[in-house]
């Protein structure tokens, strides 16, 4: 299902690596529950279809190299006075 809108004042930021399996569920829940805020992956160059997942959920895709380093400049990118939730998934 593809997600275009964007009802919420929220923003989130999901950092994943190779969770293709994990990113739709992950953005549809959040979805649900935020009422369609505005969503951004940043993902850690994964080797799955995480890109692809997250894009056709609605969600804008970053990608970054090296590890704990792209989550500063994908928040910097969202609107100054919009609230962020930062989410991981994946194996701890």
């Amino acid at each position: 299902m593809e997600r275009t809108r964007n009802n919420s004042p929220i923003s989130v930021v999901v950092a994943t690596l190779n969770d293709e399996e994990r990113i739709g569920p992950t953005l549809e829940e959040l979805h649900g529950i935020l009422n369609d805020p505005h969503s951004r992956v940043l993902d850690g160059n994964s080797v799955d279809r995480v890109f692809f997942f997250g894009k056709n959920m609605g969600a804008g895709v970053l990608l970054h190299d090296g590890k704990d380093d792209g989550l500063f400049p994908s928040i910097e990118q969202l609107s100054s006075d919009a609230h962020f939730w930062s989410i991981g998934i994946g194996n701890p």
